[in-house]
């Protein structure tokens, strides 16, 4: 009995109550044992009560997180809704294809996990070969790809990456995400090294107002600053509307908050909606609103503000919630369950 509960303590990471299920078949066979000689009113009682007693154990409600069948139970509805949306969008997959998925929904029912994580559209289209990632994390060298997000109310719609039109087979797009996932494909473009299309995209993108087109393109500005083509950038930018210090704020930490293979967005993001990068109280504000939703990028600020001013106790503070063994450090960054980026503007 020891040898096997010290193995399993030593190679199991993350533990989950149904486990107890491998034990409990030994457990009900030396209940058997024990009680095979009991007389019959006497198992009349003690059977109902295990019975019951294993019942209760399955309906707890424990934290969230922690693996069971009442936590599953969400999962598996949400994935039922999602897999004939998916296959109604496109029946066959080509293989060796890249998707591209932004999620949205936040509920419960752990679908950035079998997004992402689990191979849950390798399964449904029988393609191990597939790969599924957030737009913006595109690579290059896929023989096909496909665009796709998924709204709050697991609705899931598809871009067509020939015309750029999207479409629906349960209700019609919304606007607002619809132009969150263009940019977070344009993103994607850029992280994959094709910086002139991601900036083509984002300046041909259709807008109903001068605010949302002037947010696009100072967008674009803050990618080409970050490949240093600092004269292009400004040329896009020529001429905008002024945006305040709040609205600045809260759109840069937008951007940072995307994930990146090379973090090399920082001063340009800065630089394309007027905040200055050598500003602490700038630093600050950004720092702030990256460290309260866990952010990865947030330690980076924090290092700025230290750069610019030493000892800054805000900025102390962030580094150590990130350092290891930290509460941030113990947490797993869930890029996968952040909104669309910038689905909305000022």
């Amino acid at each position: 009995m020891l040898l096997p509960l010290a193995a399993s303590s030593a190679l199991v990471r993350n533990w989950a109550p149904y486990y107890m299920a491998f034990a409990a078949i030994g457990v009900a066979l030396l209940l058997a044992m024990l009680t095979a000689r009991f007389p019959v009113r006497v198992l009349l009682v003690l059977v109902p009560l295990y019975v019951v007693s294993g019942v209760h154990v399955r309906g707890m409600s424990v934290e969230p997180g922690v693996t069971t069948e009442q936590s599953l139970a969400p999962a598996a509805s949400a994935l039922l809704r999602l897999e004939p949306q998916f296959r109604a969008l496109a029946p066959t997959m080509r293989p060796g294809s890249q998707v591209l998925v932004a999620n949205q929904y936040q509920g419960g029912a752990s679908v950035h996990t079998h997004l992402y994580v689990a191979p849950m559209l390798q399964q449904w289209y029988r393609d191990s070969s597939i790969r599924v990632v957030r737009p913006e994390l595109r690579a290059t060298g896929f023989p096909a790809e496909y665009l796709f997000w998924l709204n709050r109310e697991l609705n899931l719609f598809q871009v067509d990456l020939s015309t750029l039109q999207p479409r629906s087979v349960s209700k019609q797009a919304s606007y607002g995400e619809y132009q969150g996932v263009l940019r977070a494909y344009s993103r994607g473009l850029v992280e994959s090294g094709d910086l002139d299309g991601g900036v083509r995209l984002l300046l041909g993108m259709p807008v109903r107002s001068e605010t949302i087109r002037w947010v696009d393109r100072r967008v674009a500005a803050s990618y080409l600053f970050a490949f240093n083509r600092v004269e292009e950038g400004r040329e896009l930018i020529r001429g905008a509307p002024s945006l305040s210090p709040t609205a600045a704020t809260e759109i840069v930490t937008e951007l940072l908050s995307q994930p990146t293979r090379t973090p090399r967005y920082d001063s340009g993001s800065f630089l394309a909606f007027d905040l200055d990068y050598d500003e602490p109280d700038a630093v600050r504000g950004v720092m702030h609103r990256l460290a309260v939703n866990q952010i990865q990028a947030a330690p980076r600020l924090a290092l700025r503000l230290l750069t610019l001013r030493p000892g800054d106790m805000d900025a102390q503070s962030v580094i150590r919630d990130y350092a290891p063994g930290g509460p941030i450090d113990r947490l797993t960054p869930d890029w996968s369950a952040a909104p669309l980026p910038l689905s909305t503007a000022p």
